[in-house]
Formats: structure tokens, C-alpha cells, sequence
């Protein structure tokens, strides 16, 4: 008999832009898929669909779940430090990242290491959807770029608390469609009330007068 683990259901997968000056949020595509797939399987169709839209992506980031499942050896998955190969036990340090490539280069100081003079010291990685995005997960920019994503979170809970995405009672693939989509336009208009919604201003007449009253 076959025991294997089975997942029945549908997962949306939702791509959100950020606006990183003024911490706005926005779900703009979405894909829905079986939910037995990987996660991972679906964010390159969501960042080519949105760029073919014309949207400028500057940088992706996305749950671990749509990482990649294999990375490159040497690489400490908890730090995401980097060494040049197994014997190595000096972390290395990032130079720079171009054409696709993260260039990294010994991180010892002079006299620290005895086999400086045999090797490399340096080392090349290619650009993937897990440690090495266009941000590797090992540097200081990456705290940054965890703190942005975090304001993407509010769409995702309005879609499954406000929306009710998280509990669907329909039956079809179609009526899941349905219910889906008018759930990303609810918030997405909901999003919009929130960023025209004028601030109330206290102008310092006013406060005085209020200052008097009191």
C-alpha cells in the first residue's frame, strides 16, 4: 500500500511589491497551483510574469519555502558564512556581485591562516533563489532587506483573516479561481483607501486655541 504523505488542497502564491521609501505594500500577481507542488516551482513564473508587465524588479525576497533545494557545498546553512572548501575555517568575505556571480574573497588576516599560500583565495558563486540572491543571506544588507519585507506581511494576513482565503468552502477549481480573485482585489482596494487616506493635521493655531480651551 502506499503511504506516502499527500497534499490536498490549492496554495495561492502571491507576489507583493514594496515600496521601500514609503513602506507600501501592494499584492500585485498571483498564481494558484495544487498544493502538492513545491513552493519553489512557482516564484520564477511570478517575477517573469510581473516583469512582463513592465514592473522594474529591484530585488526578490521570499519565504524559505521557495528556496532552492540544493545549494552550493562549503556554505554554513545557519549563517550562510561561506568557505573556500572543506578544510577552510575561516569565513569568507563578500567583494561584490556582477553578471549574475557573487565574488568572495579570503576573510583572513595576515599571519592567521597557514595555507594562504596555497590557495585560491577567492571564490565564485553563482546567483540562485536560496543563500545567494542578489543580497547574500551571510551579509549585513540582508538585515535590511528582511526589515522591508516584513511590511508585505498585512496583505497576506488581510487575504487569509479579512478575506477568509485561509478556510475556503467551495468546491471547484474555478470557484477557488473566483473567490481568490475577488479576494486580492478586496485588499488590494483596501490597501489604496489606506495610502489616499489624508493625514489630519494640527495646525499651531489651532493647538493654541485648544491649549486655551483646556
Amino acid at each position: 500500500r502506499d503511504k506516502s504523505v499527500f497534499v490536498i488542497g490549492y496554495r495561492l502564491h502571491t507576489l507583493t511589491v514594496i515600496d521601500a521609501k514609503t513602506g507600501h505594500s501592494f499584492p500585485l500577481v498571483s498564481l494558484l497551483a495544487p498544493a502538492k507542488n513545491h513552493d519553489s516551482h512557482f516564484l520564477p513564473f511570478l517575477v517573469k510574469l510581473a516583469q512582463a508587465m513592465g514592473i522594474d524588479i529591484k530585488l526578490v525576497t521570499a519565504d524559505e519555502a521557495y528556496h532552492d533545494k540544493d545549494g552550493p557545498e562549503n556554505v554554513d546553512r545557519e549563517s550562510g558564512a561561506v568557505f573556500l572548501d572543506g578544510t577552510c575555517t575561516i569565513p569568507m568575505q563578500h567583494v561584490a556581485c556582477e553578471a549574475q556571480t557573487h565574488e568572495y574573497k579570503c576573510g583572513a588576516a595576515t599571519g592567521e591562516c597557514h595555507r594562504s599560500s596555497i590557495c585560491t583565495q577567492c571564490r565564485f558563486i553563482q546567483v540562485d533563489r536560496g543563500f545567494f540572491q542578489q543580497i547574500p543571506y551571510g551579509t549585513k544588507s540582508i538585515q535590511q532587506a528582511h526589515k522591508i519585507r516584513k511590511n508585505c506581511e498585512r496583505p497576506f494576513n488581510l487575504l487569509k483573516n479579512q478575506t477568509g482565503l485561509e478556510t475556503i468552502r467551495v468546491r471547484s477549481q474555478y470557484a477557488t479561481m473566483a473567490r481568490c480573485t475577488l479576494s486580492s482585489i478586496a485588499v488590494l482596494l483596501i490597501k489604496m483607501a489606506g495610502t489616499r487616506r489624508k493625514k489630519t493635521i494640527v495646525r499651531p493655531q489651532q493647538a493654541t486655541l485648544l491649549a486655551d480651551a483646556a
